[in-house]
């Protein structure tokens, strides 16, 4: 017994010679410094201390549910400060803070920006069940999507969201409050505030596992933030930008993020790590903005120094008191581009004094101009809209009917692209709030904020029914109301049909879907096409037969 070591002295031995387990609090003690530091992500849990000892590997995920690298370990350099946070990764804002907020300002721009934003905003949404046959899974969607819409100027909240667009991130700060639907105390968002997306702040974990990788900080300002108590502000830690607040995750339902474009920076670019956060179109046209404003610059100044021509002032050279008389006599003028230029004495073919004006040669502006718009502006517009042709005209010639319609394609995608995205955002940062806060029975689901990108082709599935018709198909009466959205009427409702229009026994149902007598079975008309009208059963067979064939040929019937 003396050699055993671990506590096996203490632990008795089984009849095989092995020793018993050792109680969870021993073992725990002797797990070896790996092991724990490879723990320090999972709970501290029997179960947890069995499976870092590999003693039930089968229900572990693979590297026991972690990533393989952390992306702070992907680059050449970490920048950052005390707290470990990315800096923001936009390339305006890392150039020129100043040019990163006047780009706003730009409103050819901003056209191309807000028209993506409004094509989303726009569109219907509804909540999605997991299982539309199941009836508890409605009643929760209803139920959801009245809270949801109660939510203050809930399309400008959309559009809000939707500004991740140009920052790349952006955040809605949002106050939950109590309310009664039908009778029941319900959560919902009872106010909201946009949050500039320059001001959020994304941590990182540096490998030690002090930190949670999902944090989000706001920037804020020391001297007017009001702290709560001492564990409040320590939530206050400094970052590169500045001080910033990371809030507490029981605080995490006050902040709605959203997020554009996410990608990763190259490894030697380590002030870039934050694209895995978002990035904007801003970030992705500044370069070439950059240059329109330079190549703006010049033309601006091509037409003040040469736009209106100039005008040209000889005076005697020498001769500064005539120098100043024609001095004044050009800024009479009202001229900026004027030019006063002495002239020698003894010449006898020039005048001492004299006037020459100078046309400009409108070819340079032209060159700046054509650089300016079709070689940035459209650059600019096509990046942000896939396609000109929604914000400009443009003459495209034979099959212009086609081009548009690419255009158009081009352009719906990227709003397809914006509304699931916003989707996902919504569900996650919105929806999951609302289950778990006032449905928490309905979290077994997967219940969905959907955005209705496609409507339904109604003339399409109409010219489809229609062939379908004529070929003699039976089609239902209730899926062709379905269709159009038309609710079926019942014997108190006054309904508008083509029966009885032309009178008597000759009644007919009128064009449109299902053509028949009225009371007659879809699909029992004898030989008429579909949205045509039929002949009534009691008249003479022959001589409608006669009247058709006339009313065919132009005739006038008998």
């Amino acid at each position: 017994m003396a050699g055993t070591t671990n506590g096996a002295a203490k632990r008795p031995r089984r009849k095989d010679g092995t020793f018993e387990r050792a109680p969870l609090r021993e073992r725990m003690r002797n797990l070896s410094v790996e092991k724990k530091r490879a723990m320090r992500f999972l709970p501290t849990t029997p179960k947890a201390i069995a499976l870092a000892q590999h003693e039930q590997p089968e229900q572990l995920p693979p590297n026991r549910g972690q990533p393989l690298v952390l992306p702070a370990w992907t680059f050449s350099g970490i920048i950052s400060s005390y707290s470990p946070s990315f800096r923001n990764p936009d390339e305006a804002v890392r150039h020129s803070k100043e040019n990163a907020r006047n780009m706003r300002n730009d409103c050819s721009i901003m056209e191309c920006v807000e028209s993506r934003q409004r094509a989303v905003e726009l569109l219907n949404w509804h909540i999605a069940p997991e299982d539309d046959t199941d009836a508890r899974q409605v009643k929760a969607c209803e139920t959801l999507t009245r809270l949801m819409k109660k939510t203050p100027n809930f399309k400008k909240y959309r559009h809000a969201m939707l500004e991740a667009i140009w920052y790349g991130r952006y955040a809605v700060n949002q106050r939950w409050q109590w309310c009664f639907d039908e009778g029941k105390k319900r959560a919902i968002i009872g106010g909201w505030t946009p949050l500039n997306g320059d001001k959020l702040v994304f941590g990182y974990d540096d490998g030690t596992g002090k930190y949670d990788p999902d944090r989000i900080g706001i920037k804020i300002n020391l001297a007017t933030y009001p702290f709560e108590d001492e564990e409040d502000r320590l939530n206050a830690q400094p970052t590169i930008d500045g001080y910033a607040y990371f809030p507490p995750p029981w605080k995490r339902p006050c902040l709605a993020v959203h997020k554009h474009i996410i990608e990763d920076a190259a490894f030697e670019d380590p002030f870039a790590a934050g694209s895995l956060h978002g990035v904007g179109v801003r970030s992705r046209i500044y370069w070439t903005w950059f240059q329109m404003q330079e190549a703006l610059a010049m033309l601006i100044e091509f037409l003040e120094r040469v736009g209106l021509g100039i005008t040209i002032y000889y005076y005697p050279a020498g001769d500064e008191a005539a120098r100043g008389a024609v001095e004044e006599i050009a800024k009479n003028q009202r001229q900026n581009n004027y030019l006063l230029v002495p002239r020698v004495n003894g010449d006898p073919s020039l005048d001492a004094y004299g006037v020459e004006r100078v046309e400009p040669n409108a070819g340079g502006a032209q060159v700046l101009q054509d650089a300016i718009v079709m070689l940035f502006a459209h650059r600019i517009k096509r990046y942000i809209l896939g396609q000109t042709l929604t914000t400009e005209s443009d003459g495209a010639g034979l099959g212009s009917s086609g081009i548009s319609d690419l255009h158009k394609w081009g352009f719906f995608q990227i709003i397809k692209s914006d509304a699931i995205d916003l989707e996902e955002t919504m569900t996650r940062e919105v929806l999951k709030n609302l289950v778990d806060f006032n449905l928490p029975e309905a979290s077994q689901w997967d219940l969905r904020f959907v955005i209705d990108t496609e409507a339904p082709d109604v003339q399409g599935q109409l010219e489809g029914m229609e062939k379908a018709f004529n070929m003699g198909l039976e089609i239902v009466e209730d899926d062709v109301r379905d269709m159009l959205g038309l609710s079926k009427p019942d014997g108190n409702q006054k309904v508008l049909s083509m029966a009885g229009m032309s009178g008597g026994s000759n009644a007919l149902m009128g064009a449109g879907i299902g053509g028949n007598l009225a009371g007659q079975p879809v699909g029992t008309s004898s030989g008429g096409k579909f949205g045509e009208k039929i002949d009534g059963g009691g008249d003479d067979p022959a001589k409608a037969k006669e009247e058709k064939e006339r009313s065919m040929a132009g005739q006038r019937p008998k």
